[in-house]
C-alpha cells in the first residue's frame, strides 16, 4: 500500500539516504507521476541480495487497473539469472495525495495516443534504514502511459473522494486475491520495463 509521505524527487544516489529528514519508516510503496518522470519508490525491510539485484538490473514489468477515485499501478521484478524476486504488487495512487503534501501537480507529459514512452525511476529503500539501496531507471510502454494518463483524468473529473478510493481498492482486493490475477483479469494496460535509451534524445 502507498503512503502519504512525499520526501524530494530528485539527487537520490545509491549508499545515501532517500529523505535525509526521514529513518526507519514502514514497508511500503510510493508512486508519484509529474510530466518530467514517474518515480516509483519500493520500501523493503533489510532487502536481500537478490532484491537488490532484482530491481537494479533485472526484467521488470507493469501494469494498470484504474477506477474513478484511484488507479493501481501494478509491478514486478525479476532477478537477472531468472526467477521472480519481487512477485507482483501494487501502488494505489490518487492525485489529490500527491498534490495535497507540496508535490508536483499530477500528471504525465505527452497525450493519450502519442506513442510516448515514459520514464520510471524505480528506487530499493531499505525501510529500517532509509538507505537507498537501488537505482533503475527504466521505461512503459505508450499503452500503459495511455492508461495511467485516462486514470488521472477520470480521478479530475470524479473529483476527491477517500472513501470511495478506499472502498475500490477492498472491492478490487476482494475480488482479485493476489497481484497476478488482478493483472491476467483487469488490467487496462500491461508491459515489460524498457530500456531508458527508447526516449528520443
Amino acid at each position: 500500500m502507498s503512503s502519504d509521505a512525499q520526501p524530494p524527487f530528485y539527487g537520490i544516489r545509491v549508499g545515501e539516504p532517500y529523505d535525509p529528514a526521514v529513518g526507519r519508516s514502514e514497508e511500503r510503496t510510493q508512486l508519484r507521476m509529474t510530466p518530467g518522470l514517474i518515480e516509483l519508490a519500493l520500501f523493503l525491510g533489510n532487502p536481500d541480495r537478490r532484491e537488490v539485484q532484482a530491481v537494479e538490473s533485472g526484467a521488470c514489468a507493469f501494469a494498470v487497473v484504474t477506477t474513478p477515485h484511484v488507479l493501481l499501478f501494478i509491478h514486478k521484478f525479476d532477478h537477472p539469472d531468472g526467477g521472480q524476486a519481487l512477485r507482483w504488487s501494487d501502488s494505489p495512487f490518487e492525485i489529490h495525495r500527491q498534490e495535497a503534501h507540496g508535490g508536483s501537480p499530477a500528471g504525465l507529459s505527452g497525450a493519450v495516443g502519442d506513442g510516448m514512452h515514459i520514464l520510471v525511476n524505480v528506487v530499493l529503500v531499505d525501510a529500517d534504514t532509509g538507505i537507498v539501496r537501488a537505482l533503475h531507471l527504466v521505461t512503459i510502454s505508450p499503452q500503459v502511459a495511455d492508461a495511467l494518463r485516462n486514470g488521472i483524468a477520470a480521478q479530475r473529473e470524479a473529483g476527491s473522494d477517500e472513501r470511495a478510493a478506499t472502498e475500490a481498492i477492498n472491492a478490487l482486493y476482494r475480488q482479485y486475491p493476489d497481484g497476478a490475477s488482478l493483472v491476467l483479469q483487469r488490467a487496462e494496460a500491461t508491459c515489460e520495463g524498457g530500456s531508458a535509451k527508447e526516449i528520443d534524445g
